[in-house]
């Protein structure tokens, strides 16, 4: 009777710990092994709908020979963004609108890309026709390529809006002129010849010709190049009006080895400038 009772026992004691759920390192929820719920169910069921839905209408996205995944539509742009629509390409393309970069330049000034994705992104832009390799070794874009610095800055004025306060974030000047390069409009800067090597301590220069302004990474080759120096902010400060190049100068903030009158007029050209656009943000 004893040993009836211990058996008892056993099989009661066994059958309240099944009820208990024992979580082991591979089986914990989040792991892949818990049980499916029914909003994971309702999930599937709605992406086969939509995959039955793709496949009747005959309309379906294509691979490329590297694996990507394309839009496989007869569209312009639909084709435009199976080149450019991968993360990290824009902004190689950025990079390549101020002139030839080496991969040690581009991976500096896009740390966070990673080489592997960047030697990915570069031979897929080389592949397309938009970037080639100069002998020196550098990328820049081809005549092709060139076609999208119109389009790409226009993109960066549009995203001027998104920028609650251009002084808060990290701004590149550079980046700034380059934005400013496709802004301005050529009748002011019809008047107007200069170059301008900035340093920031970034160098870069400003160049005007005919009604139109190219930023290019680098020193200037011009000797009748006027050589601006000073901070990011100084230079961002300059740009957006909020200070005029004369009030700089006396401050000490700004020194100019050059012609000061025409670098002055630039600077006034880009203020108006930012103050248009910056105004329908």
């Amino acid at each position: 009777m004893r040993c009836g009772q211990r058996r008892r026992h056993t099989r009661h004691h066994h059958s309240c710990r099944s009820r208990i759920p024992i979580w082991t390192p591979d089986r914990r929820p989040g792991n892949g092994t818990s049980r499916r719920r029914p909003h994971d169910d309702r999930v599937r069921r709605a992406a086969r709908c939509r995959a039955r839905r793709i496949q009747a209408s005959g309309v379906t996205a294509r691979s490329g020979a590297d694996g990507r995944r394309l839009y496989g539509q007869g569209c312009p742009l639909a084709c435009a963004l199976d080149v450019l629509g991968e993360r990290w390409t824009l902004l190689v393309i950025r990079e390549l609108l101020l002139g030839p970069k080496r991969f040690t330049e581009l991976g500096t000034a896009l740390p966070a890309a990673g080489p592997n994705r960047l030697t990915t992104r570069l031979r897929r832009l080389q592949e397309a026709g938009v970037a080639e390799k100069t002998p020196a070794g550098a990328y820049a874009l081809t005549a092709y390529g060139e076609g999208l610095r119109e389009p790409v800055i226009g993109l960066g004025l549009w995203g001027l809006g998104l920028m609650p306060d251009i002084h808060t974030v990290e701004a590149r000047p550079d980046m700034v002129a380059l934005v400013m390069s496709g802004a301005i409009s050529p009748t002011l800067l019809s008047d107007l010849e200069v170059d301008v090597e900035v340093t920031t301590p970034e160098v870069f220069t400003m160049s005007v010709r005919d009604g139109r302004m190219v930023v290019r990474s680098g020193p200037s080759g011009s000797p009748a190049t006027s050589r601006l120096r000073c901070i990011s902010t100084e230079f961002i400060d300059l740009s957006l009006g909020a200070m005029t190049l004369s009030d700089k100068l006396r401050s000490g903030d700004v020194q100019i080895d050059g012609d000061v009158d025409r670098v002055s007029r630039l600077f006034d050209h880009f203020a108006v400038t930012a103050h248009e656009h910056l105004s329908h943000a």
